[in-house]
């Protein structure tokens, strides 16, 4: 990758489990001394310590392999002595590899710590919320239809503005859920071997509180019939599922508010402007919405509507309900196995793949698999998306940027920005192959590296011109002005 150039090393090795020194860039003025770092981590989180010889600067690199990634804010000094950063949005029980890369002033030499750390297992008891707020994507125009509900109308599909977004915490933290439904005990070694990390309720007509048997491995959810009701790792309840397609009101939920607690609700794709409205009417989602805390539906363009030209839509209507809910986390669920409803198409590992970075460039900070039984190669293809997750999951739930592609290409672009890096999610919906040019605010004329694909591709007046083969996911990557 493109950070070879970019930090020419005398020496780098990884150690697992531990913290080895590097010396300083090759042909450059010699670096500052670097005592450390130190590593303190938790399930969430890690802080990373050190102590300098001079006055300069700090950038700390990381991710669950030596492709890093993602960076922590730098830290500036005035004067020699010891410094400290923390890591967030990390993933329990997990191997971290980082690279600290110190600057000294005035003479600006660079001397390149790496090492790695394992975060602490998931807590027995955890306490999750909500944080941030406003809608992370483009608004669609809204106004009222002709019996006086609330319509939505389209924006165009390949583009996103600015804006803050809202995350689920836990202990603090913000993290990136990866959700089953309901799974069989049986079932759940293969799940946390994929990498999810929350399980909404136990199935196979076990009552839910033998999620219990799930703690210090995975975050869990409870019936909301049980609320009140605690367990090791609980951080919350899931309301019915669907609701909306019998709803006659929006009250027709029970709305629960517990300190530490949160409340997921899966809806259909009905809230939108593009599908039939439910039988109660739009006008039931205001209260449907109330009545959580994460919001999530599904869609599913192969097994629910046999129309793989639709895939597009799992970005547009993951938008579109951004808009509907601001100030809450948004989720998709992702077709991943057959569901007995269209026999002519069934989810493929790339249709998988297309589809879950579609639905997070369009503002979901969670992802569901349903049905969540997966043959081998779809459950390694889970797995290796959540590898990736669990690497970019910082970025992930950084500051929503603008961009935009050109709307012959119909890929679809979502812009992300954490620890001064930009995040570019791009992604081609469609069977056939196409190029795309796809622009973002501040990128100007710079180098930007391809997220696992050890290439770069160099900007041009604030855009991109790349080529995606059929369902293909770019993550560029504009590291800091500081590296």
């Amino acid at each position: 990758m493109r950070r070879a150039a970019f930090m020419p090393l005398v020496s780098v090795a990884i150690v697992l489990g531990g913290i080895v020194a590097a010396g300083a860039v090759a042909g450059g003025p010699p670096g500052p001394t670097v005592a450390g770092p130190t590593v303190s981590p938790g399930p969430f989180s890690a802080s990373i310590g050190w102590t300098m010889d001079s006055a300069g600067s700090v950038s700390v690199e990381y991710g669950v392999d030596e492709r890093y990634g993602v960076w922590a804010d730098p830290v500036t000094t005035t004067e020699p002595g010891a410094g400290a950063v923390t890591l967030t949005g990390l993933e329990p029980a997990t191997r971290y590899a980082f690279r600290l890369t110190a600057k000294s002033r005035p003479i600006v030499g660079r001397t390149v710590v790496a090492g790695s750390f394992v975060t602490a297992p998931y807590p027995s008891s955890a306490s999750a919320a909500v944080s941030g707020g406003g809608a992370a994507s483009a608004a669609p125009t809204s106004g009222t239809d002709k019996n006086g509900q609330r319509q939505v109308t389209r924006s165009s599909a390949a583009s996103v503005r600015g804006g803050g977004q809202a995350v689920l915490t836990v202990d603090g933290a913000p993290i990136f859920p990866r959700v089953v439904w309901r799974q069989c005990p049986w079932a759940w070694q293969d799940s946390l071997a994929a990498g999810i990390n929350v399980f909404l309720g136990a199935g196979c007509k076990l009552p839910d509180t033998s999620l219990a048997a799930l703690s210090g491995r995975a975050l869990s959810t409870l019936d909301v019939g049980l609320a009140g009701t605690g367990g090791p790792g609980v951080i919350g309840w899931h309301q019915p599922d669907e609701p909306d397609w019998s709803a006659t009101s929006g009250n027709a939920l029970r709305r629960v508010s517990v300190p530490g607690r949160v409340t997921f609700l899966t809806l259909t794709d009905k809230f939108s402007s593009r599908k039939a409205p439910p039988r109660g009417g739009r006008g039931i989602y205001p209260g449907l919405f109330a009545s959580a805390d994460v919001i999530g539906f599904d869609s599913y363009p192969l097994e629910e509507r046999c129309r793989p030209d639709t895939i597009g839509e799992v970005f547009d209507l993951q938008r579109e309900l951004v808009s509907l809910v601001p100030g809450k986390p948004t989720f998709q669920w992702i077709e991943s196995g057959p569901m007995e409803k269209c026999f002519r198409y069934d989810p493929t590992p790339a249709i998988v793949r297309a589809e879950t970075w579609l639905a997070i460039a369009g503002g979901a900070v969670g992802i569901g698999y349903f049905p969540g039984l997966w043959e081998p190669q779809m459950r390694e293809a889970v797995r290796s998306l959540s590898r990736d997750l669990v690497a970019l999951a910082p970025a992930i739930l950084g500051e929503v940027g603008t961009g935009s592609a050109d709307t012959k290409s119909g890929v679809r672009v979502g812009v992300r920005k954490h620890g001064g890096a930009t995040y570019v999610i791009a992604v081609n919906p469609r069977l056939t192959s196409t190029q795309a040019r796809i622009s973002v605010a501040g990128i100007g004329g710079q180098l930007l590296s391809v997220f696992g694909e050890d290439r770069t591709v160099q900007a041009a007046g604030g855009a991109v011109v790349d080529t995606f083969a059929p369902l293909a996911v770019h993550v560029y990557v504009l590291a800091p002005s500081s590296i």
